[in-house]
């Protein structure tokens, strides 16, 4: 599965580079557009249409095009493969590279607590 998105974003890339691709260039988006099943082709292309990147890359956890946080059961499903993927806000083919680590997300900043709940312990006491 992870190779079709491959082939997604590497056709992405070449479709958004240039308005008139040069002979070269378009026969290799017709090699990779001959590796791509039609269902996803389609979808693929309604976004290139509308002038928009069909697949987000995934960075740290986050959608690259929407930049929401992707749930954890997405990015593991990312991770190992099983499916292609799509964000479930902004609706995009998620491509999560090789090298970015599948990690858990950064803790929380440490809150202090507010003087009125100091105090209000204080008197408690």
């Amino acid at each position: 599965m992870n190779s079709i998105i491959e082939n997604l974003l590497a056709l992405q890339e070449i479709a958004l580079r240039q308005v008139n691709p040069s002979v070269e260039e378009q026969t290799k988006m017709d090699v990779l557009r001959r590796k791509i099943p039609e269902g996803l082709l389609s979808q693929f292309d309604r976004w290139l249409a509308g002038g928009r990147k069909a697949v987000a890359v995934v960075n740290h956890g986050v959608c690259g095009e929407c930049h929401l946080r992707l749930t954890v059961g997405t990015t593991g499903a990312l991770a190992f493969g099983e499916a292609i993927q799509h964000c479930s806000n902004c609706g995009r083919f998620l491509y999560l590279p090789e090298d970015d680590a599948v990690s858990p997300p950064a803790p929380a900043p440490r809150v202090k607590p507010n003087r009125l709940s100091r105090r209000a312990s204080a008197h408690a006491k």
